[in-house]
């Protein structure tokens, strides 16, 4: 069997037998004939009955005996020959036992199996090896075919294969020699159009150095112009002083005697006490032009009706006394709507030093007016991102001190130029934004604000509230002229007036 196990013969019976008693048949043979011999020798010698025949019966025995030596000798060669062919040890039992145990190693357990059965089980799964081989040519060789079928279609394809990429690089080599020529072209147009690149680029700055030089200059008349129409505006406005303010209300009623007043607002006003209002004369020239425009100050007390509420004098020019009629005016209020302002400098009322800036958040909130944008006494901006819009109503201008004037150890001196910056920067945008500037003296004016100073401090050169020997107005008593008496009546007649004039 192709590549099966070694092929062991098997040997008949007979030959089992043989390894078996080999040695002693050999033995009994040879002690039989040589019996046989020395009994004819025997029997010769005793009936001495003729000694030729004795010897010819001596001759043939001993050629019997000499053939069943040979005989034996060649039994012996037989056997050694038999031993030989197993393969075994030198005696017929130790060969028996390793003839045995090549039977169990080909599937033999019987004990009694002849050789010649596992000679003839081996020469059985031998031929159905060689008939398995036969089939397994037959397949290879169908297998080879295939595969030589196969091989030939592949061959094809690879020939295909080998002809297309053979094309495909020739292919390749016109597409590479193509692009070579499209870069080589498209690197002089890179390289022309860099230099146009570079003649363009320079031309451009030359341009742009140009043009950096007419817009300087037209910056520089610009500023010129801005600077001398700025002037002119200044000018023209010391002048004209035009103002596009109008009153807010009027005086209806004037009680010199009580230092107090009637105005013509009210609750339905959303009027509020505490309130200030500057007075002009009925033959005013603009409201809210300036501050010697106007010629008296006062302070709301007592809201009496829908439109008329009771204020007290804050403060009056005595050559222009109040009188009924008179319009009275406040840049803060206007009657629930809010009014957007924004200041910038210090905010110092009454010149002692300390900022007043609490006093000023306290009246506009009084009168339900806002900031829309402020700069403290640091010179922060506030809110940092605030700007002046259309709806401001007025940038409120107050001192700034010349930084110059403060040691260069001095620690307001970084504060006070920081102002400084910022009112630059807001002038700049009340002159782009058309917001009108008002200095803080005029602000205050305009809202009939009086410092409440009570003190007198060496040096200071503006007027106390009380004046010298005087009383406070506030209480002084007319009962002895039954002045009061006839305020009260005033009153109650002007509040019939005013709600006959109040539609219900």
């Amino acid at each position: 069997m192709v590549g099966g196990p070694p092929t062991v013969q098997k040997f008949p019976p007979e030959f089992d037998m043989a390894s078996s008693s080999n040695d002693s048949g050999l033995k009994i043979t040879v002690a039989i004939m040589s019996t046989i011999a020395l009994g004819s020798l025997i029997w010769g010698f005793v009936s001495y009955r003729d000694k030729t025949e004795l010897n010819q019966k001596m001759t043939a025995a001993g050629n019997e005996a000499s053939e069943a030596k040979s005989q034996a000798s060649s039994v012996q060669t037989t056997n050694t020959e038999i031993l030989t062919t197993i393969g075994g040890p030198g005696t017929w039992n130790e060969s028996k036992e390793t003839l045995l145990k090549a039977m169990q190693v080909q599937g033999v357990n019987n004990a009694k199996q002849t050789v010649l059965a596992t000679i003839e089980g081996m020469r059985g799964a031998l031929d159905a090896s060689q008939k398995e081989v036969a089939s397994l040519k037959g397949d290879l060789a169908k297998s080879g075919e295939r595969i030589r079928e196969l091989e030939s279609v592949y061959q094809k394809r690879v020939d295909g294969h080998a002809e297309s990429q053979k094309k495909s690089e020739i292919d390749l080599q016109k597409v590479a020699q193509t692009r070579d020529e499209d870069l080589q072209a498209k690197d002089k147009r890179i390289t022309a159009l860099e230099e146009d690149l570079r003649r363009e680029q320079v031309e451009k700055e030359q341009a742009r150095e140009n043009s950096d030089r007419t817009i300087r200059t037209l910056n520089d008349q610009v500023g010129q112009l801005t600077r001398i129409v700025d002037s002119q505006k200044r000018r023209l406005e010391d002048v004209l002083k035009t103002s596009f303010e109008v009153a807010d209300g009027e005086i209806v009623s004037v009680d010199a005697n009580l230092g107090t007043v009637f105005i013509s607002l009210g609750s339905l006003d959303n009027l509020r006490p505490q309130v200030s209002f500057s007075v002009y004369s009925r033959d005013h020239r603009g409201i809210g032009r300036e501050a010697r425009d106007i010629k008296a100050a006062v302070e709301v007390t007592r809201i009496l009706g829908p439109h008329l509420a009771e204020a007290k004098i804050l403060d009056q020019d005595r050559t222009r006394p109040i009188s009924q009629g008179d319009p009275i005016y406040s840049p803060i209020w206007a009657g629930g709507r809010a009014e957007y302002f924004a200041f910038v400098g210090l905010i110092d009322f009454d010149k002692d030093g300390r900022s007043d800036r609490d006093t000023l958040h306290r009246l506009l909130k009084t009168a339900g007016a806002q900031i829309e944008l402020e700069v403290d006494d640091n010179g922060v901006r506030e809110p940092a991102s605030a700007k002046l819009t259309e709806n401001t109503k007025f940038l409120v201008l107050g001192d700034v001190p010349d930084p110059s004037n403060f040691a260069a150890q001095d620690p307001r001196r970084p504060q006070i130029q920081a102002i400084m910056d910022q009112r630059k920067a807001l002038l700049e945008e009340a002159n782009l934004t058309g917001v009108r500037l008002v200095k803080l003296s005029d602000f205050m004016a305009y809202l009939g604000f009086q410092s409440q100073l009570r003190t007198y401090i060496p040096g200071q050169v503006e007027r106390f509230t009380l004046e010298q020997g005087s009383r406070d107005k506030a209480v002084r008593s007319d009962d002895a002229t039954g002045q009061n008496a006839k305020n009260l009546e005033r009153v109650r007649r002007l509040k019939e007036l005013d709600e006959q004039k109040t539609p219900r």
